[in-house]
C-alpha cells in the first residue's frame, strides 16, 4: 500500500511515494507551462508573478493586446484556484483527487487539435491557466500541503533548509515534514517538465495529453490512498 504520509513521533512525514507525487505534479506543471508558451500564446500559465508584472508594464507602455492576454491568464488562474478551493471545502475526504480530475479535464480540453484562431488560442490559455490554478491549491486540503506550479517558494525553502543544516540550527517542523529532498525535488522536477514540454512542443497542443495523463494517474492514486 503506497502510503503518502506516515506518522513518526506524533508528527507527519512524507513517504517516498509522497515525495514522488509532489515531484510528479511539479513536472506536469513545468510541461504545461512550456507548452502554453511555445504552442499557444507566448504566455506562461503556471505561475503568475511574471504575468502580473508584464501586464502592468504592457499597460504602462501602451501594449494593450499583450496586457489583455496576461490579465486573461491571471483571471483564469484565479478562477481555477477558486474552483479548487470550493471542491476542497465540499469534498474534503477526497479533495486532492477531485481537484486533479478537474484539472485533467481542462488540460484535455486545451489539447483538442484544430486551427489556432485567436479565439481558440484564448480558450486554450484559459483552460490551461485554470488547470494550473486548480493544481496549485489541490494539495492544500491534504497532509501533503505543497504548491506545485512554481519554483520561487521551493527554491527559497531549499536555500533556507540547506543553510539551517549547514550551520547546525535545529530543524523547523516544516523541514522535518518536507526537507531538502522535497524542496530540491520540486525544483528539479519543474525544470525537467519545462524541458519535456519544450521537446513535445513540435506535436502542438495535443502534447498537453502527456501531462494530462500524468495528472489523471496521480488523481487515481490520491483517490485510492488519500493522504
Amino acid at each position: 500500500m503506497p502510503e503518502l504520509i506516515r506518522s513518526a513521533d506524533g508528527k507527519s512525514e512524507l513517504t517516498t511515494a509522497g515525495v514522488g507525487t509532489i515531484a510528479a505534479l511539479a513536472w506536469a506543471a513545468g510541461a504545461v507551462n512550456a507548452l502554453g508558451y511555445e504552442v499557444i500564446g507566448d504566455v506562461f500559465t503556471s505561475h503568475m508573478t511574471g504575468n502580473a508584472s508584464a501586464a502592468v508594464l504592457a499597460l504602462m507602455t501602451g501594449h494593450g493586446s499583450e496586457a489583455g492576454h496576461r490579465i486573461l491568464v491571471l483571471a483564469a488562474f484565479f478562477a481555477g484556484a477558486l474552483m479548487g478551493a470550493l471542491l476542497i471545502e465540499r469534498h474534503r475526504s477526497h479533495s486532492a483527487a477531485g481537484t486533479l480530475w478537474c484539472e485533467t479535464v481542462l488540460l484535455c480540453l486545451a489539447a483538442v487539435p484544430g486551427r489556432r484562431t485567436p479565439l481558440v488560442a484564448d480558450c486554450g490559455l484559459i483552460s490551461m491557466a485554470a488547470a494550473m490554478g486548480i493544481q496549485n491549491i489541490a494539495l492544500a486540503g491534504s497532509a501533503l500541503s505543497a504548491h506545485t506550479t512554481h519554483i520561487t517558494g521551493p527554491l527559497t525553502d531549499f536555500a533556507g533548509a540547506a543553510m539551517r543544516k549547514l550551520v547546525g540550527r535545529r530543524e523547523l517542523s516544516r523541514d522535518r515534514s518536507h526537507g531538502l529532498l522535497v524542496y530540491g525535488g520540486r525544483v528539479a522536477a519543474f525544470v525537467a517538465g519545462v524541458a519535456t514540454g519544450g521537446g513535445l512542443s513540435t506535436f502542438g497542443s495535443t502534447a498537453l495529453l502527456v501531462p494530462a495523463v500524468a495528472i489523471g494517474l496521480i488523481a487515481i492514486l490520491m483517490w485510492s490512498f488519500p493522504p
